[in-house]
């Protein structure tokens, strides 16, 4: 993979190679090959909204969900690695670009231009992180603050692993 430089633009999903940092494509056991071409991959885009998979949150950071679903805290750090925001320059006097490792970088990197998922414009690559996300689950009739509440606590621990 070549360095990155400090012009580069935010990743688009399908740009790199999918991995959730499991060596055995599954939900188990790390390797030092945490970024194989074998790592978990996204699942297809779902062709319309009650074709998504059910989730209902069951604590903070925890799902419920159906037999053969994803684990959304899986998808969700492929979708992060894969909208890797590069080199970002957080807000504030004297500051220069920093490569984008955390959760705050995400939050100040911008989406490209007119980003656009699921009818929602986004406007940082955090925002193409979430939109992303809900264009493959939904949640439980009721739920919907909780879910979103869940998933804002677990994506800067999926920023960071």
């Amino acid at each position: 993979m070549e360095p990155l430089e400090a012009t580069s633009q935010p990743n688009r999903l399908g740009d790199w190679p999918e991995s959730s940092g499991h060596a055995d494509g599954g939900e188990g056991g790390y390797s030092s090959d945490s970024y194989s071409e074998s790592g978990t991959k996204i699942p297809p885009t779902p062709a319309t909204p009650d074709q998504r998979w059910l989730i209902t949150p069951d604590g903070e950071k925890s799902w419920k969900h159906g037999r053969g679903v994803r684990r959304p805290n899986t998808v969700l750090g492929v979708i992060c690695r894969q909208s890797f925001p590069g080199w970002v320059t957080l807000p504030g006097e004297g500051q220069v670009p920093e490569l984008g490792m955390t959760w705050e970088h995400y939050l100040a990197a911008p989406a490209p231009p007119g980003e656009r998922i699921g009818g929602v414009e986004c406007h940082t690559v955090a925002d193409v992180v979430i939109q992303t996300f809900w264009t493959f689950y939904r949640c439980a009739e009721g739920q919907e603050e909780a879910a979103a509440r869940d998933v804002q606590v677990e994506v800067p621990h999926k920023v960071s692993e």
